[in-house]
């Protein structure tokens, strides 16, 4: 999935970018939010704004509906967040979040810089999507299934859906990380699973 760093274009894989102007905006925040809340990982060397994605959520009610074969993208509500990586020296070395200051919805900020090995799993699985499908026309949709912890790209072609499994903290050998499933056999699983304890979904709106 190409995206230009710098305009957040991207070519034949695409995903909804930021305006311009939001990222400019959260370039300058970053700075100023990483000086308050200093982490030593980030200490060293400039920092840029890699991917964006808006964020959405998948409900265990959405988990339902796609195990029975409902297309996955019907499910998926926005949350009205973004989120983003963090490159340093070239490389994958955090997320940050934003999205909205509360009714203001002229005003964009970050929520959150969060330092993980997650962005590395997401880089990844970018490169996958570069590699496996140059040429393929489709749509690049970042979900969390809140319920069960798990993070995926969903791949929608003209009639084909796919999911990239980016993040699967807990069932290991059930949805592997790296590996791509239908809906349904993405969905199925989870869908007679128990979702994690003290697990709640985000405020979300309505894709």
């Amino acid at each position: 999935m190409a995206v230009d760093m710098d305009i957040g274009r991207v070519e034949m894989a695409f995903t909804r970018q930021l305006e311009a102007r939001r990222l400019e905006e959260l370039r300058g925040e970053l700075g100023y939010y990483l000086s308050a809340h200093p982490h030593p990982a980030l200490g060293e060397g400039a920092l840029f704004i890699g991917e964006s994605f808006e964020t959405y959520s998948l409900s265990v009610d959405g988990i339902a509906r796609a195990a029975h074969g409902v297309d996955l993208a019907s499910c998926l509500v926005k949350t009205g967040n973004w989120q983003h990586q963090i490159l340093r020296k070239g490389q994958p070395a955090a997320i940050a979040y934003s999205g909205t200051r509360g009714d203001m919805r002229d005003s964009w900020h970050i929520r959150g810089v969060v330092v993980s090995p997650v962005a590395a799993k997401i880089d990844r699985a970018i490169q996958w999507i570069d590699r496996q499908r140059p040429e393929d026309k489709i749509e690049v949709f970042f979900f969390i299934a809140p319920a069960f912890q798990l993070q995926a790209f969903l791949l929608k072609g003209f009639s084909v859906e796919e999911v990239l499994i980016v993040l699967n903290p807990f069932r290991s050998g059930l949805l592997d990380e790296g590996f791509v499933y239908s809906p349904s056999a993405m969905a199925t699983p989870l869908s007679t699973s128990k979702p994690a304890q003290g697990v709640t979904a985000p405020t979300a709106s309505r894709k």
